[in-house]
């Protein structure tokens, strides 16, 4: 697996909208004070021009978003990509990747969740490259919060121990509720995952080399963010990975939260249904994804994840 270099002080990083850019003035107004923050904290930014111009519906065609991406990520001056936001329709890019181009140029991480997760999942498992799974780039301009800032010591190389936190945001996004993992796990395994809703668009297609990955990596960790599934979806989209032999070579699995339950059948039920005959090793509850915080999560790399209690640690080699 190959791993990029992080960031260090006079690094260049790259901002991208392969998806949804700045759509809205607050995230306008995040964009540029994490923009500062970058700068404050001695690193250059360059813009990919996209991400002013494009909406929600991403107005700009695929082959020239597609070609800022394979720009920034082929110039050898740039340290290291960021997404701006999320979005929706970044499977139109695809096509227009050249992933040959970027398994020999120089490689580099790449930082984003959600819709992201067509980049950061298939640079690993096409290319053989470390992505990162995160917050994007306009969630630096609440770098004061510890899950932004644990991100940050992570791009810069200086952190790789990461404890679950104490509360998680409401609708208001206000941290009042209480953080609590599900499930008690003592595992060690390769990191592969992303949003659960992408995921299922990916698989089946030509761009799913999955189980030839987890064929040629032992005791993968798969997680999984959901987004708006709801717990008969995640059930149905867990069955269809697992019948594409996804699941290969598997240690465990560990899931976010989740902003639609249900009692009757629960996102628990959906989740031990699928895949309790493969593993015990099942956390549900993980700062992952949507509902803040969120870790940051390394594609391809070894991770020791030891939950009690409620309580988790995420180490890696």
């Amino acid at each position: 697996m190959n791993k990029p270099f992080y960031l260090k002080k006079g690094s260049t990083i790259g901002i991208i909208a392969p998806s949804f850019g700045l759509f809205d003035e607050k995230h306008l107004n995040k964009y540029k004070e994490a923009k500062e923050f970058f700068i404050s904290n001695g690193f250059k930014v360059v813009e990919g021009k996209y991400i002013y111009t494009e909406n929600l519906f991403s107005d700009t065609k695929a082959n020239l978003r597609a070609k800022e991406f394979m720009d920034m990520y082929l110039d050898p001056n740039i340290d290291m990509l960021l997404s701006v936001c999320g979005g929706e329709l970044l499977m139109e890019l695809l096509e227009y990747i050249d992933f040959d181009r970027i398994k020999n140029a120089k490689t580099k991480y790449i930082l984003g969740y959600s819709d992201n997760t067509n980049l950061t999942f298939l640079l690993t498992t096409l290319c053989n490259i470390e992505s990162i799974y995160g917050i994007n780039a306009t969630a630096f301009a609440n770098n004061k919060l510890k899950y932004v800032n644990d991100t940050f010591e992570l791009l810069k190389g200086n952190k790789f121990e990461f404890d679950s936190y104490d509360f998680f945001e409401n609708e208001l996004e206000e941290f009042v509720n209480k953080v609590e993992y599900i499930g008690n796990v003592d595992m060690k395994g390769m990191l592969l995952g992303g949003c659960l809703e992408v995921l299922k668009n990916i698989c089946g297609t030509k761009y799913d080399k999955v189980s030839e990955f987890t064929k040629n990596n032992k005791d993968i960790i798969f997680y999984f963010d959901v987004c708006e599934s709801n717990p008969l979806q995640v059930y149905q989209t867990l069955w269809q990975l697992k019948n594409a032999n996804w699941f290969n070579n598997i240690k465990g699995f560990v899931f976010g939260r989740t902003i639609n339950d249900n009692e009757l059948f629960s996102y628990k039920d959906a989740i031990y249904r699928a895949l309790s005959d493969i593993t015990t090793n099942i956390v549900i509850n993980a700062d992952l994804g949507h509902i803040h915080p969120i870790m940051p999560y390394i594609n391809g790399r070894i991770c020791h994840i030891v939950v009690n209690k409620g309580k988790a640690k995420f180490i890696y080699e």
